[in-house]
């Protein structure tokens, strides 16, 4: 029998076998490509998902705000200097969220608001909390008090201001307001909430509240070992014998550091100011009435 002669695509077979064998032709040609380019593709793709994670680590904005450090002193030469250093700072992880509020806002036991600086839309939300009276005790430029106290005319909200420095003010300056008003009713500020509306707290603590004076001033003071022996040292220099470990469950619960924010009385610190608002402050809650 003669070989079956081969058929070869220019010899022009039907229509539908030549485009047929085309079609396979073309395939049977790409088909090696086409696996190899979906291999290296894959590739690329896992490639580029196995990089992702570190790409986006990397990308991350200098700026991300690091947990804050469980220890916030450098020497604790104590147990109860370790323990309550420990604990401010435990309490300054769980930062609090006061929608509307001012920074460093927070409510003590006996009712008082303590923050810093409103803002004119801070003073709707101290409103609708039933603040009547705000007191300020840190100097606001005129230009930026104008729209806060604006805010507080147009909600009928009263208003003290008595900034101070060094020394603790006149107590006949806000002593008689506030007592017309609940605890709950009032909002003491500073700059920041920290030192003089600390300042004052304590004062309240004191005279309206019976409190004794070391265990008010323990409690507004930022909880730091350096802060709480010099607060101690002054005590005594002032004749009231007193230990921390006396008044161990009151320090620092009222300052902001112990309560979602930053910062309170300080009293260990290189500017002498903040040790002569403390004096002056022991000097009046100290004097006769």
């Amino acid at each position: 029998m003669p070989p079956i002669p081969q058929v070869v695509l220019r010899h022009q077979p039907p229509m539908f076998l030549s485009m047929f064998s085309d079609c396979s032709r073309i395939l049977c040609l790409l088909l090696p490509c086409l696996l190899c380019a979906c291999d290296e593709n894959s590739a690329v793709v896992d490639a580029a998902q196995a990089a992702e994670p570190l790409q986006r680590t990397i990308q991350m904005p200098p700026d991300e705000p690091a947990p804050p450090d469980p220890v916030m002193i450098e020497h604790t030469v104590t147990d109860f200097a370790r323990g309550t250093a420990l604990g401010a700072s435990l309490g300054a992880r769980h930062r609090l969220t006061m929608n509307g509020l001012p920074k460093n806002s927070r409510q003590t036991a006996e009712g008082y608001w303590i923050g810093s600086l409103p803002s004119p839309d801070n003073i709707q939300e101290l409103h609708d909390r039933n603040i009547k009276l705000i007191l300020t005790a840190s100097i606001v430029p005129a230009k930026k008090l104008k729209p806060i106290k604006q805010a507080m005319d147009r909600l009928g909200i009263e208003h003290i201001y008595i900034p101070f420095g060094s020394r603790f003010p006149n107590p006949s300056k806000f002593l008689g307001a506030i007592e017309s008003y609940a605890p709950e009713q009032v909002y003491i500020h500073c700059e920041h909430g920290g030192d003089r509306s600390g300042a004052i707290l304590a004062y309240l603590l004191t005279k309206r509240h019976g409190w004794k004076l070391p265990r008010a001033l323990y409690a507004v003071i930022v909880p730091t070992y350096g802060d709480i022996q010099a607060l101690t040292r002054l005590l005594n220099a002032h004749g009231i014998a007193c230990k921390p470990e006396d008044y161990a469950d009151d320090i620092g619960i009222y300052s902001a550091e112990s309560n979602g924010g930053y910062g309170g009385l300080k009293v260990y610190a290189k500017d002498g100011n903040y040790v002569k608002l403390v004096n002056t402050l022991i000097d009046t809650a100290l004097a006769k009435k």
